[in-house]
């Protein structure tokens, strides 16, 4: 049986998990770590752009992007496997 002093930490620990975003079922939530891969990636893209302004060679922005893109991926992967 919970006591009544659990039962408020636990309530408190589900309206903290609303606030920010997770839920309390599932663990973190995935939109955080969406968010913040969107923005790495969009990073990656702004260098690119100046790699391909600074040298006129497309090869250097699709490397920067492919790298970043592997990078996400394999915390992404590694993320999904931790669940």
């Amino acid at each position: 049986m919970k006591t009544p002093e659990a039962s408020d930490t636990s309530k408190q620990a589900d309206r903290n998990s609303d606030l920010v975003g997770v839920s309390s079922g599932s663990g973190r939530g995935w939109r955080p770590i969406a968010m913040i891969g969107c923005v790495l990636l969009a990073w990656a893209c702004f260098l690119g752009v100046g790699a391909i302004l600074a040298s006129d060679d497309y090869l250097k922005a699709l490397v920067i992007v492919g790298v970043m893109a592997c990078f996400i991926s394999l915390w992404m992967v590694a993320l999904w496997l931790k669940k």
